[in-house]
């Protein structure tokens, strides 16, 4: 017998998953650009495109999350 989830647990655990990966996502670009501005001395330019690309990352790793749940 197979022990079956409630839908809003389900819900609850898809949702907190999203959140958690588009924040890790976005805090790591950010770093990362962080990082680079320190290495390359290029003030905000690496935050800002850490942070772009953090969060294209988060998002496009939430639709892959959400659509493989179907």
């Amino acid at each position: 017998m197979k022990n079956k989830q409630p839908d809003w647990l389900r819900a609850v655990g898809v949702a907190s998953s999203a959140g958690f990966t588009l924040f890790s996502c976005i805090g790591l670009g950010v770093f990362l650009g962080y990082q680079g501005d320190l290495y390359f001395d290029t003030s905000p330019w690496g935050v800002m495109i850490g942070g772009f690309l953090g969060s294209i990352a988060g998002f496009y790793s939430i639709y892959i999350q959400i659509a493989g749940r179907e």
